[in-house]
């Protein structure tokens, strides 16, 4: 029992820093492929750690967070999402994002991964994606 208290008050001292990706994740190299519920199709081209509070005023904690820079295949509409967790994500623009300097990397193939889009105060769910597979090259 000691060790599970010692355990977490180690891990509620700890800086507040983006997590790491694993390092044995294949890279897509030409994106990551997500279906939405409606059927669209949703080509993520980057995925992005940053450091945030998620609170519509800003007040809130800093916290860890992704983001995800992406277009809708067949319409060219970009867009890009950031949360502090998978099922926690919220829309967004690239310059906020870049404001608030999010590192971008290629996204990784995420087997039985799914993003889950809220409205701004978080009591809606907007949309839910999930992953198919890496894009191919044109």
């Amino acid at each position: 029992m000691s060790l599970l208290l010692l355990l977490a008050a180690a891990l509620s001292a700890a800086p507040s820093t983006p997590p790491a990706v694993p390092l044995h994740s294949a890279i897509c190299q030409f994106g990551s492929i997500y279906k939405i519920g409606s059927g669209k199709t949703i080509i993520v081209k980057r995925f992005g750690v940053g450091i945030n509070s998620f609170q519509s005023n800003g007040a809130g904690p800093k916290q860890a967070g992704m983001a995800l820079d992406f277009i809708i295949a067949n319409g060219g509409e970009t867009g890009a999402v950031y949360g502090p967790m998978r099922s926690y994500m919220f829309p967004t623009d690239l310059s906020n994002l870049d404001r608030l300097g999010y590192r971008w990397q290629k996204p990784q193939a995420d087997p039985g991964g799914f993003f889950r889009v809220l409205s701004d105060d978080g009591q809606h769910e907007l949309f839910m994606f999930r992953f198919v597979g890496c894009a191919k090259p044109h």
